[in-house]
């Protein structure tokens, strides 16, 4: 019953603390990406399961999300994970699949919320998402 309730104490010390907001970004960041390893690992030469996981509602586009805006607002420890295990994802997903390039094709990002969030996002909102992935790569290519 004692142990039960030092843990309870401690958890309330670490929530109280001003640590506890980039912990828990961490935490989600963590979440995030182990999800990502393993559908990456899932979708590896698999055609059935790239099938399914396009079939499944906007998830292209999540993944597409991931790649295009989520390194303009996480951290510089978290960036190259976003464009490594989402590129990664969109290479099995469009390789295998000839159904999701063309999902992928039809994608557009006008009234997405991640153009405002993004500190150096693309200006231009009606790029395609071909225009959208090759001005990514082309910048992180020259930050890098």
């Amino acid at each position: 019953m004692k142990l039960i309730r030092r843990k309870k104490n401690r958890r309330k010390k670490i929530i109280s603390s001003g640590i506890n907001a980039e912990y828990g970004l961490d935490m989600v960041y963590d979440c995030m990406f182990g999800a990502l390893r393993m559908m990456l690992n899932l979708t590896h030469g698999n055609e059935y399961t790239c099938t399914e996981i396009g079939n499944y509602s906007n998830m292209l586009t999540v993944v597409l999300e991931i790649v295009l805006f989520l390194p303009g607002v996480a951290d510089p420890k978290h960036k190259l994970d976003c464009y490594t295990l989402g590129l990664g994802l969109l290479i099995n997903l469009l390789g295998e699949v000839p159904q999701n390039r063309k999902i992928v094709t039809k994608c557009r990002f006008e009234d997405s919320p991640w153009f405002d969030a993004c500190d150096d996002g693309v200006e231009d909102r009606a790029k395609s998402t071909l225009d959208l992935l090759v001005d990514t790569f082309l910048k992180f290519h020259n930050s890098s």
